[in-house]
């Protein structure tokens, strides 16, 4: 099995040449992999894989090597970011929630993470009520609204209200 190994101190010679590849993100990006994976190969704590040695052979190489190696090759050096798995909600989803929620769904209608939210919420410093129920925290809807300032839309009921009739 072949070991592959980032000679460290050519790829900064070169990277050098190049003022627009200064940071890791930058050479990252037109390498065609993560930063992660960048930084892991940099420090070493990584082998390259085959996708970060041919985004390095069409970084460094003429124009003419370039074009050959995307003949030979199928090559698409888009990188996407990481999907955050939790991301904040939106309007809708919040006043979707049900009547209290858990710490970590509170904190992504307010927009903070779940380690932060535990952390504020174990010190008292929630941004809203937070209510301790065995070993987890929930949260009211009402109050996650009232910090966000917005208001549960009224239910449309076809009931009247009840009049009463004095004579």
């Amino acid at each position: 099995m072949a070991r592959v190994q980032l000679r460290l101190e050519e790829f900064e010679n070169r990277i050098s040449r190049n003022p627009e590849l200064g940071s890791q993100s930058a050479q990252a990006r037109a390498i065609g992999v993560p930063i992660t994976t960048h930084h892991r190969v940099l420090h070493g704590t990584r082998e390259p894989s085959g996708a970060y040695v041919i985004g390095l052979l069409l970084l460094f190489a003429s124009p003419a090597l370039a074009a050959e190696i995307r003949d030979l090759f199928e090559v698409d050096l888009e990188v996407t970011p990481p999907v955050r798995k939790d991301k904040a909600l939106s309007v809708e989803e919040v006043l979707a929630l049900p009547a209290s929620v858990d710490i970590k769904t509170a904190g992504l209608a307010i927009g903070i993470g779940r380690t932060k939210a535990h952390e504020l919420a174990r010190a008292g410093e929630f941004p809203c009520p937070v209510l301790p129920v065995g070993n987890q925290y929930k949260v009211p809807k009402a109050a996650i609204l009232a910090v966000l300032r917005l208001q549960q839309p009224e239910e449309q009921t076809s009931a009247q209200p009840a009049t009463s009739a004095v004579a």
